[in-house]
């Protein structure tokens, strides 16, 4: 008997082999999964954190929308006794509602502060909120967050919120433009016979208002003293003074003179004006009107809406009359 031995053609088997495992697709998802595990993992925790922290964000806005309008509304810089001004205490107060308070594991800070209005004049009060949430699934991507929580890293919201103080902005009854070079920019005598209506006046110097309060006043605002113009509570300083809107007018020349001659503007004598001189005013005015110097009442006067009556370089001398005006203003 004789035996053959059989040859065997390795090298061929080996491609074959080769060639099978290249034609051969089965379990090529799995790879493509096991290669793109991090970076999915990573999408979808980038997605997830991030409308987390936007929902974080939109409520540190409301939050910070509604502290800003309360210190705006405050607008009183003074202590409050507590260390801290009065629209600062408002602010943060507000914001306790909607669930903010400094401190915590969340380091959340309240800060309320005074800034210039973004126009570029006035006082206005800005709120910030700010809260750190933790890094979770972005770390995967390598994000750390700007800060630490825990021991881990965490990542700062924050949401900013500014309001115009409503003292230098609200349509204002009775407005002196004067600055604390004048004595008296706003002095009233027999307060509580005047019917404001609610409205409200402001000074940029002083306000001084004998015997009692103004009739039916708002508030009383001024950059100096603020004397018994306006109820317990209702005399409020201001930071800035408020800025001219009537910068542009300017007085017909045949009824007030250059400014440079104000100082000779008509004044009131003891007696009174006599008969038939501009600075006795009665009856009904509408548009704008001038008075170069004092005005005193002949008689009652009726503003209507819409009326600007100025008065340069004096005052209003009302008498045993009555102004009665309706959404009108007076400025002196």
């Amino acid at each position: 008997m004789v035996f053959k031995r059989k040859s065997h053609n390795y090298s061929a088997a080996v491609w074959r082999l080769l060639g099978r495992y290249v034609r051969d697709r089965r379990g090529n998802v799995s790879v493509i999964v096991a290669l793109m595990v991090v970076p999915l993992v990573g999408v979808l925790g980038l997605a997830g954190e991030v409308s987390t922290w936007y929902t974080v964000n939109r409520s540190l806005q409301n939050a910070t929308d509604a502290a800003a309008v309360a210190a705006a509304k405050n607008a009183d810089t003074t202590n409050d006794g507590g260390g801290l001004p009065r629209y600062k205490r408002e602010a943060i107060a507000m914001a306790s509602q909607y669930g903010w308070t400094t401190g915590g594991v969340n380091q959340v800070l309240v800060t309320p502060i005074t800034v210039v209005c973004p126009s570029g004049t006035g006082t206005c009060y800005q709120v910030t909120i700010r809260e750190s949430v933790p890094v979770l699934l972005t770390g995967v991507l390598g994000f750390t967050g700007n800060t630490t929580m825990g021991g881990g890293n965490a990542q700062f919201i924050s949401a900013t919120s500014i309001a115009t103080a409503a003292g230098t902005t609200a349509p204002f009854c009775i407005v002196t433009l004067g600055g604390a070079g004048i004595t008296q920019p706003l002095l009233i005598h027999g307060g509580p016979k005047t019917d404001l209506n609610g409205c409200s006046t402001v000074s940029n110097g002083v306000a001084d208002c004998h015997g009692q309060p103004i009739g039916n006043i708002g508030d009383s605002y001024a950059i100096g003293p603020t004397n018994d113009c306006a109820p317990a509570g209702q005399d409020k300083t201001i930071n800035s003074p408020v800025a001219n809107p009537y910068a542009g007018l300017s007085a017909p020349p045949n009824n007030c003179p250059s400014p440079n001659l104000a100082a000779s503007y008509p004044q009131e004598p003891k007696k009174g004006f006599p008969n038939g001189s501009a600075n006795l005013i009665s009856g009904t005015l509408s548009g704008t009107v001038y008075v170069c110097g004092d005005a005193q009442l002949k008689g009652n006067l009726n503003l209507n809406a819409g009326t600007l009556l100025v008065i340069e370089n004096g005052q209003l001398d009302i008498g045993n009359f009555t102004v009665t005006a309706n959404q009108a203003t007076i400025i002196f």
